[in-house]
């Protein structure tokens, strides 16, 4: 960990894994993210609502509810794709019946 320049902890609930010492033996590293919200969180040092905080010289932080706005985005645009293409083959495997319904 300690060339790291980007760290995703995804430890369970309520497990911490990263201390502030081991965060200060990081000299490389820019970016940790943690997507634990169940305190204690994965980074000692990283609360719920500190997205893009420095909790050691250098190092800034992407926390658990950042992590899950993006994630609940990014299913959302996924199930509106779906449902586009849905209606969309719906559309053109009906059309030839209507078609026919009309003449």
């Amino acid at each position: 960990m300690e060339k790291a320049d980007v760290i995703f902890c995804a430890a369970g609930p309520g497990i911490q894994i990263i201390d502030k010492e081991m965060l200060n033996a990081m000299n490389l590293l820019k970016v940790i993210a943690d997507v634990n919200a169940v305190p204690p969180l994965g980074v000692e040092g990283i609360n719920l609502n500190d997205d893009m905080r420095e909790i050691a010289p250098g190092i800034f932080t992407i926390d658990a509810l950042t992590i899950g706005r993006l994630k609940y985005k990014v299913e959302q645009e996924i199930l509106r794709e779906v449902r586009k293409e849905k209606m969309q083959q719906s559309m053109t495997t009906t059309m030839p019946f209507r078609a026919q319904e009309g003449s």
